[in-house]
């Protein structure tokens, strides 16, 4: 029953956090469509000229990250916030490592093949996410 729950508020979390998301991103579109988006990648990479500058920790960033994060609407709103920040970790993981497209696309398509499998279960435990959640509740005991 308690495995139950837990994947019943799993569900949730996810189809809360990706309708904030779509709201966010199709808020974001219709402002760009009507010239609102002060945010540009690609001028913001080449004003940086390779002088250190992060993409990804810049204000135009962050912004934009709580523009399609939902958080202007809702910030009180857990898994708007808890996304808002995955998605904030990858753009600097990318930035930080230098991820190329192709890479990226690659690590997308074991995503999708992986869900058509119906073995997207195996990636928590295969990443050592549950055993890092038990270690939590072990260290939350003592």
């Amino acid at each position: 029953m308690k495995k139950h729950a837990k994947h019943i508020n799993r569900r949730k979390f996810l189809q809360g956090s990706l309708a904030s998301m779509a709201l966010g991103t199709a808020s974001l579109v219709l402002s760009t469509a009507q010239g609102e988006d002060k945010f540009s990648p690609v001028q913001t990479a080449r004003a940086s000229g390779g002088n250190g500058t992060s993409l990804a920790r810049s204000e135009p960033m962050k912004d934009f990250l709580d523009r399609i994060g939902g958080t202007r609407s809702d910030a009180g709103h857990r898994s708007q916030l808890i996304l808002r920040r995955i998605v904030s970790d990858l753009f600097r993981t990318i930035e930080d490592f230098d991820v190329q497209p192709d890479e990226f696309w690659a690590a997308e398509d074991f995503l999708t093949a992986t869900g058509q499998a119906r073995e997207f279960g195996l990636i928590s435990p295969g990443l050592g996410f549950d055993h890092y959640l038990d270690l939590r509740m072990d260290a939350a005991d003592r």
